[in-house]
């Protein structure tokens, strides 16, 4: 079998922010309906019906969220796999975030987070773990130091996919994505 390239990539316009607006994070087993309510065209949630599970939504203050994608491969084995990667800052620190935290390290997950990368248009989505599920990797509970230091929970959640991670606009996600907002800001 030949793997052909197919096209090119163009530098474009300077349109681009970094960062996560919201992340959206459901028990992975209970949305497993998700799989027969997404419709994928050319790498793109272009539709998604109703989930069938709860979402529960994120509020992420600006600079504390982060999206990135490693491919993994190896030549000797011939194989190559993705492993997608979520890290959050949470900030305060409280009982009820210390149970959030036991359930988030016990659950295999689905993430969806709504990325400021704009493009002159819209935000975007992309959709981690639609296979296998993602995991909490680790978690630094901090106190800081210095009155401006950081204080709470910064969390990494990692997945290991077939495939890349899905992206859409956020068009798609409202129109479908019942969720529960977060709570933990008003503490």
């Amino acid at each position: 079998m030949a793997c052909n390239l197919t096209r090119g990539f163009a530098l474009g316009c300077r349109d681009n922010v970094g960062g996560i607006n919201k992340i959206y994070i459901g028990n992975f087993d209970g949305l497993n309906e998700i799989k027969t309510a997404v419709t994928v065209s050319g790498g793109e949630v272009t539709a998604l019906g109703s989930t069938g599970g709860a979402l529960f939504e994120y509020d992420m203050p600006m600079g504390n969220a982060s999206f990135s994608e490693t491919v993994a491969q190896s030549r000797s084995n011939g194989t190559i796999f993705y492993e997608p990667t979520i890290t959050l800052k949470l900030h305060k620190h409280c009982k009820e975030l210390r149970n959030e935290l036991i359930e988030l390290g016990q659950a295999r997950l689905i993430i969806i987070a709504e990325m400021n990368i704009n493009n002159g248009t819209k935000n975007e989505w992309v959709l981690c773990g639609y296979n296998n599920g993602m995991m909490l990797e680790s978690s630094n509970n901090q106190s800081g130091t210095a009155f401006g230091d950081f204080t709470g929970l910064e969390l990494t959640f990692k997945g290991m996919e077939q495939d890349p991670s899905y992206y859409g606009d956020a068009t798609v996600a409202s129109e479908a994505i019942t969720v529960t907002p977060g709570a933990f800001g008003q503490l």
